[in-house]
């Protein structure tokens, strides 16, 4: 019984995922197709979005979103079809830039100001700037076109991991100082460099 029963299963789960497979590859060959179509109309309804968030009062939540999604896109564009050096070269120069602007430039005093803001509450403010987002999308899409999925992954786990560890040393740092602010590039850019380095190395040799 078993002889038949097993037989019949493997060709069922065979049958299964060769129709899985066919029609992931129709939706592909459409997609591709269709690429330059969907992509002017995701566009278009993007910046009809995006004006009306920038134009209209009291659509704060739109607007974000609007605007976290351009600067992801940015940054992944930067990390695709930038060349193999340049997003490298950006991503080192602008972590470097960072730990400058936050402790010494501008970002240094948009960050006192705030503070006087909330200085008399309760809660505390944790930010994260779009042009990190810019950054952290830049590496995981440049993992994603020179190395693999799985490095590109690796990479996003590997920024995950830096941002949660520059909030808990900037929790324990406002402790002691209030008035306190963190680079937020430094700590994920560095892991995510480090994994794609590695990676790297590992693939020419």
């Amino acid at each position: 019984m078993a002889s038949i029963i097993v037989p019949i299963w493997l060709i069922i789960l065979v049958a299964f995922l060769s129709m899985a497979f066919g029609f992931f590859n129709l939706l592909l060959n459409i997609f591709i197709k269709w690429f330059g179509v969907i992509s002017y109309v995701l566009f278009i309804v993007f910046g009809v979005l995006q004006a009306i968030a920038l134009l209209k009062e009291g659509l704060t939540r739109l607007r974000n979103y609007t605007l976290l999604l351009s600067v992801t896109w940015a940054g992944s564009l930067v990390g695709l079809f930038m060349g193999f050096y340049t997003p490298l070269i950006l991503m080192i120069g602008f972590a470097i830039y960072d730990i400058f602007a936050v402790f010494k430039g501008p970002i240094k005093k948009i960050s006192e100001e705030l503070s006087k803001v909330f200085q008399n509450r309760e809660e505390r403010a944790l930010m994260l700037g779009l042009g990190d987002i810019f950054f952290y999308s830049m590496a995981v899409s440049y993992a994603l076109a020179y190395i693999d999925e799985i490095t590109s992954l690796i990479v996003g786990i590997a920024i995950a991991c830096g941002v949660v560890l520059t909030g808990v040393l900037l929790a324990r740092i406002v402790e002691e100082n209030q008035n306190v602010s963190l680079p937020a590039l430094p700590i994920p850019l560095t892991l995510a460099l480090l994994v794609i380095f590695i990676k790297l190395c590992m693939i020419r040799v």
